[in-house]
C-alpha cells in the first residue's frame, strides 16, 4: 500500500525515485542484504524529494545496518527516522521481532526529544492553518467587498493628437504605441542632430589651402555620407511624426472615459450597498383555518 501511493503520486522526478527505491527493495526482498545496502545509500544520497520514499528509505537502511551487524548506523537511521516522523513504528508482521525491539528501544531512548519535536511540528502545522486560513478570510473579504467606481469624462485636446513623440497616443490611451513612437522619433531626432553637427564641424574645420588629391577625396567621401544620413535621418523622423499623427487624429475622441473608484462615505447613501443592514419594517397579511391578520416583521 504505501509503494502504490508513492507510484500514484509520483511526479517525473519523483518516479525514478521510485524506480531506484524498487531495485534496493528487490535486492532486501531477496536477502542481498550488501547490494541492497549499497543501493538504499545511493538513493539516499540522492536526497529523495519524495517524503514517503525518504521514510521508507530510512527505515529499511536501519533494519539492513541491523542484519549486517551495525548497530551504530542503525541507530543513525531510525533516529533520523523519527526526526522527521516521531511516532513512527515498525510492523512486527513485517520486520523480525529483534529489529522491532531494536527500534523501539531507540524510539524510548529519545522520547523526551522526540516529543519536543512532535510539539514543534503540531505547533508548526497549526500556525501553517492559521496562515491558510487568514490568506482564505482576506480573500473572501476582499471577493465580498463592494467597491463603489465612479464613471467620468476626460475631455480630449485636439492640439495635442497633433503633438509628436506619441502624445497623441498616451492622450488615446494607447500607451505601447505611445511608447513605440516616443521611441523611435527621439532616435531619429538624436540621429538628425549628431549627423547635422558632424557635417557643420567637418565643413568648418575644411582646409582653405591646397591639398593632396586623397585629402581631397577622404573629405569628399565623408562629407557626402554625412550629408546623405542627415538627410535619411531627417526624412525618416518627418514620415514617423506624420504616420503618429495621423494614427493618433484616427483615433481621436473629443470624450474619454474613465473609471476611478471612490470610498464608501463618498457614495450618496441612496446608491450605497445594503448588504448586511437591517431591511426596512414589512407587513405581511396571515392566513389560516382558524384565524387571520396582518404580521409586522422585519429581517436582517
Amino acid at each position: 500500500m504505501c509503494v502504490l501511493a508513492i507510484f500514484c503520486r509520483a511526479t517525473p522526478c519523483e518516479a525514478e525515485e521510485f524506480s531506484d527505491f524498487a531495485d534496493a527493495k528487490n535486492a532486501w526482498d531477496a536477502g542481498e542484504y550488501a547490494v541492497a545496502k549499497e543501493r538504499f545509500e545511493s538513493l539516499l544520497a540522492q536526497s529523495p524529494t519524495n517524503e514517503m520514499i525518504l521514510l521508507e528509505t530510512h527505515k529499511f537502511l536501519g533494519v539492513t545496518y541491523l542484519f549486517l551487524g551495525d548497530e551504530a548506523r542503525a541507530e543513525e537511521q531510525f533516529v533520523q527516522l523519527l526526526n522527521r516522523m516521531p511516532d513512527f513504528h515498525l510492523d512486527p508482521l513485517v520486520f523480525p521481532i529483534d529489529a522491532v525491539d531494536f527500534f523501539t528501544r531507540i524510539k524510548r531512548q529519545n522520547a523526551d526529544r522526540l516529543a519536543a519535536v512532535e510539539v514543534a511540528r503540531l505547533e508548526a502545522e497549526k500556525a501553517r492553518e492559521a496562515e491558510e486560513q487568514a490568506k482564505l478570510e482576506a480573500e473572501i473579504a476582499r471577493l465580498t467587498k463592494t467597491v463603489y467606481v465612479q464613471k467620468t469624462e476626460e475631455r480630449n485636446s485636439l492640439i495635442t493628437a497633433f503633438m509628436p513623440f506619441g502624445a497623441g497616443q498616451f492622450q488615446n490611451g494607447h500607451k505601447q504605441k505611445g511608447i513605440a513612437f516616443l521611441t523611435l522619433e527621439s532616435l531619429l531626432l538624436a540621429s538628425t542632430v549628431t549627423t547635422f553637427a558632424m557635417h557643420a564641424s567637418l565643413a568648418k574645420n575644411a582646409p582653405t589651402l591646397l591639398f593632396s588629391e586623397r585629402a581631397h577625396s577622404d573629405y569628399e567621401r565623408r562629407e557626402k555620407g554625412l550629408r546623405l544620413a542627415n538627410r535619411i535621418s531627417f526624412i525618416s523622423l518627418a514620415v514617423i511624426i506624420v504616420v503618429g499623427i495621423a494614427d493618433s487624429m484616427a483615433h481621436y475622441t473629443p470624450y474619454r472615459i474613465a473609471w476611478r473608484e471612490v470610498n464608501e462615505n463618498q457614495v450618496p447613501r441612496s446608491l450605497r450597498s445594503r448588504t448586511g443592514r437591517p431591511r426596512a419594517l414589512r407587513l405581511s397579511p396571515h392566513v389560516d383555518d382558524t384565524a387571520f391578520g396582518v404580521g409586522l416583521g422585519r429581517s436582517f
